[in-house]
């Protein structure tokens, strides 16, 4: 009758016979007992201690994997736990070695890191910084005082107020009327100078004749312009077109006249286009001997229409252009 000691327990089991399969179970501790040749193979093995406790490990048969609760991601420290069947105390760490452990610890380095690139620290401003911002305020400072001088019209010479030097040869019954730094005398009479147009105008009806006349002045830019620009710019402000561009001179300064014809605001008059120093200007009259086609013996159209044309004084720009 063979005896054999189960390594679990150290229960010493009698045999009646070695089984066929060269173990047996141990009936205290449940453990797998080897017999026989099986038995000489484990002896080559260090028999694994009888647990002390009723702790267990993965190692051990009942483990129970489906109840494992790994530690989350986060950057507390990962602790591991196994968590052992009803009644036995569960495996808890850290352990040495840990491979949770060190995950873990990677992880809340790779986190730490992570903030420190998203937030870095502000550079310290250096003293060239400083200067140059300064610098910068001085310049902007000094343009603006430029701009408030050069926009008041203070460009150092003494102001030309032209509308009163032409009033002051003006013959009586005359105003003299500015606009952009252009003078011209007009007759008394009812006028009318608010036009549909964007060139800024004054039209006058002479109380006298009842001849119309015309007077506008804007912004022309610095490009010189040529005759059939003239033309077709001054057909475009006075809402109609301008028929012919005849070479002429007036004053000094050099333009076109032609006919106005097909206005949606004024009659059809004789014009004159100029472009002077940045200013683009147009002077027109309509007596009643050209409207219907009669011509008139009156001594007083021709006077009204020397002073007007001769009046015409393209002066200094403005002290805001």
């Amino acid at each position: 009758m063979p005896i054999v000691q189960c390594p679990h327990c150290s229960t010493s089991l009698n045999l009646k016979q070695a089984p066929a399969s060269g173990k047996v179970k141990c009936p205290k501790c449940s453990g797998i007992v080897p017999v026989g040749t099986a038995a000489a193979g484990a002896a080559k093995r260090p028999a694994r201690p009888a647990p002390t406790s009723r702790t267990i490990d993965p190692d051990d048969d009942r483990f129970d994997f489906g109840r494992i609760n790994f530690p989350s991601a986060s950057g507390t420290t990962a602790v591991s736990h196994f968590p052992a069947p009803e009644g036995l105390t569960a495996y808890e760490g850290p352990i040495p070695g840990d491979p949770l452990e060190m995950l873990a610890k990677k992880e809340a380095e790779e986190s730490d890191l992570g903030d420190a690139m998203i937030t870095p620290a502000a550079p310290k401003k250096s003293p060239k910084v400083l200067i140059g911002v300064l610098a910068g305020a001085a310049v902007l400072l000094i343009a603006g005082i430029v701009g408030v001088v050069m926009f008041s019209g203070g460009g150092g010479g003494p102001k030309v107020d032209v509308v009163a030097e032409a009033m002051k040869s003006a013959p009586e019954g005359y105003t003299a009327h500015g606009i952009q730094g252009v003078v011209c005398l007009l007759p008394s009479g009812d006028d009318f100078n608010k036009l549909p147009s964007m060139i800024e105008c004054v039209a006058v009806k002479s109380s006298q004749t009842g001849t119309d006349f015309f007077f506008g002045a804007m912004n022309g830019g610095k490009r010189e312009i040529d005759a059939e620009q003239m033309r077709k710019k001054a057909g475009r402000q006075l809402g109609g077109e301008i028929l012919g561009k005849i070479e002429t001179k007036r004053n000094g300064y050099s333009g076109i006249k032609g006919i106005l014809d097909g206005s949606i605001f004024l009659p059809r008059m004789q014009v004159e286009i100029y472009h002077v120093d940045q200013r683009f200007v147009v002077i027109g009259t309509a007596t009643p001997a050209f409207v219907t086609g009669i011509p008139s013996r009156s001594p007083l159209e021709k006077e009204e229409q020397e002073i007007f044309f001769k009046s015409l004084k393209v002066g200094p720009m403005p002290g805001w252009w």
